[in-house]
């Protein structure tokens, strides 16, 4: 499961180079396949022998090449930055969009672990969904932390939980606009392949804001290692391919804000889920960390395994707003549940008049179909859905809005379908 070592170009050496650590220390044991003998390592690590800083250093003291991934304008700090003001025109050739989501692919899985997409939502472009989105941002922490002056102009720093719904719900134009930038759509597949979910929340940090710990995300991440060490290496390994995290930045982030800070190709240390809170990785990661300034508009993707953490904000008057993406596969909860029939009862008008003046199911009408709905039928009630052979039981959520797209059916019927298919997911 982990992925291949890499020499210090960035090129891949296979599996059978150095092990960087892969073992950690753990017992391998020796299977027999037709002849040959491979090593094949523990089912679990053992909690008596702790992880060695030494091997992720082994791991991430290398230099990325510009050879290695051709389409990046640049790389900086190890970092490979890809301008997207150059593929305006390309968000539908289907070769260059595969070639390039096959590099993004290799940069995550076994490369720097980190990529910035400079001008994923260019001001020139989306200005007004930026300012639309900010605005709405700063009502929401007004009415939820309460700190606001009567006026209500005073800035506010926090967090808006689910902004992807509240968004959709507050201003559905900007949402529409918003989610379906293709660019967002590609890098997402590229990760997790189709009938993801997307969830956002804002992050907005005030002057002298302090800086996270290095850390892992969402899944194991959240786990203490007492906790992590209970799940099979092979689950540990996994979790970094269910999940792909982002950032946009809402405003400049200049590097005295505190962008975050990564650790690149820390993603492919098998042991980080188990070592990322202890005080000599967090001493490691504080000593080697990299951190890129933003632009507005500007993303930033990567892998939830690599080591990173948000930096301090040594400003003394500046907010730095940053809009985080969590995407999921379909086959894994995601940590926010989103509620498709709200966003869709906002969003309806907009995408059925998208369908009509494209036509019929354009690029823009099935990315925001893919934004606003789950692609996936599972878990359901089996007892309805098979015995009580219900019309939308095995249908997914986007299933039935492509159908109801198709077959004009009015905001009602297709509020009402969407219902009885969630209906159709319990025991209730």
């Amino acid at each position: 499961m982990s992925p291949p070592t890499l020499d210090t170009d960035g090129g891949n050496t296979g599996t059978n180079g150095h092990t960087n650590g892969y073992t950690n220390g753990h017992t391998e044991r020796s299977q027999e396949s037709n002849g040959t003998v491979f090593n094949a390592p523990g089912r679990i690590f053992d909690s008596n022998i702790s992880p060695r800083v030494e091997d992720l250093k082994s791991i991430c003291d290398r230099v990325t090449s510009s050879k290695s991934y051709p389409l990046a304008a640049s790389i900086q700090k190890n970092i490979p930055i890809y301008d997207m003001n150059t593929f305006t025109e390309k968000s539908e050739d289907y070769k260059f969009v595969e070639q390039l989501k096959e590099e993004w692919y290799q940069v995550l899985f076994a490369g720097p672990g980190v990529i910035v997409l400079k001008g994923l939502y260019s001001p020139d472009r989306y200005q007004k969904e930026l300012d639309s989105a900010n605005a709405v941002f700063q009502q929401l922490l007004r009415s939820e932390t309460k700190k606001a002056d009567q006026e209500g102009t005073e800035q506010v720093g926090g967090r808006v939980w689910n902004s992807f719904r509240k968004l959709a719900v507050a201003d559905p134009d900007t949402f529409v606009e918003y989610f379906s930038n293709p660019w967002l759509s590609h890098v997402s597949d590229m990760w997790l392949g189709p009938a993801y979910r997307l969830t956002s929340q804002v992050n907005i940090v005030p002057p002298s804001g302090k800086a996270q710990p290095g850390h892992r995300d969402y899944h194991m991440g959240y786990f203490e290692a007492d906790r992590c060490v209970r799940y099979p290496r092979v689950i540990q390994t996994a979790s970094q391919f269910f999940s792909l995290q982002g950032a946009v930045a809402h405003g400049d982030m200049p590097a005295d804000s505190g962008p975050t800070r990564f650790l690149p190709y820390s993603q492919m240390f098998e042991a980080g889920y188990m070592a990322h809170r202890r005080q000599e990785f967090q001493d490691y990661f504080v000593a080697n960390y990299v951190s890129l300034p933003l632009q507005k508009g500007d993303g930033v993707f990567f892998n939830p395994a690599i080591f990173h953490g948000a930096g301090e904000n040594v400003t003394k008057d500046f907010y730095r707003h940053g809009h985080l993406l969590q995407v999921n596969s379909c086959f894994v909860k995601p940590m926010e549940a989103l509620g498709s029939v709200a966003i869709v009862r906002a969003c309806w008008d907009i995408l059925k008049q998208r369908y009509k003046e494209d036509n019929g199911f354009s690029h823009r009408v099935e990315y925001l179909v893919q934004a606003v709905a789950e692609g996936h039928p599972f878990p359901g009630n089996m007892d309805k859905i098979i015995g009580g052979g219900h019309e939308f039981g095995m249908q997914t959520e986007q299933d039935i809005l492509r159908r109801s797209l198709k077959e004009d059916w009015t905001k009602e019927q297709t509020l009402d379908a969407l219902t009885e298919n969630r209906a159709n997911r319990t025991d209730d």
